[in-house]
């Protein structure tokens, strides 16, 4: 007796799932600023530093998008700190 065969199921994506999965984008600039928050809606004296950073990104299809960035203090020295670790391990590799 013959046994139908049975062909597995291929998802396919749609087209903007490809997309998503063969872009990229690329840092075109960056930017920073540290500012000095003096107050709040529930604190009258606050004075608390943040750093803004600001990312300039160019999509695969040419398309430039913005990302800002606020940290704390505390947020910042963890940020440079996992740049670091980048750099080191981009010093391994090449």
């Amino acid at each position: 007796m013959d046994h139908p065969k049975h062909e597995p199921k291929i998802s396919t994506r749609n087209r903007s799932e490809m997309d998503e999965v063969t872009s990229y984008s690329k840092l075109q600039d960056f930017d920073w600023s540290m500012r000095l928050v003096l107050t709040s809606d529930q604190v009258t004296s606050l004075r608390k530093p943040i750093l803004l950073v600001s990312f300039t990104t160019k999509a695969s299809d040419g398309t430039k998008k913005e990302h800002v960035v606020e940290m704390s203090v505390d947020e910042a020295n963890a940020f440079v700190e996992k740049l670091k670790q980048c750099q080191a391990a981009m010093k391994q590799i090449s």
